[in-house]
């Protein structure tokens, strides 16, 4: 019972990504899911 927890590392997104995923999202009606998965493919 006396082991530490691992600590979990988030994802830290730069403000670029972030717009280019509020856009995907607002603008062609992507879920978060899918502007990620877009941006993956690239």
């Amino acid at each position: 019972m006396g082991e530490k927890m691992t600590n979990l590392k988030r994802a830290t997104y730069s403000a670029a990504i972030k717009l280019e995923t509020a856009q995907l999202v607002v603008d062609q009606g992507y879920t978060q899911e899918e502007s990620r998965t877009s941006r993956e493919r690239w």
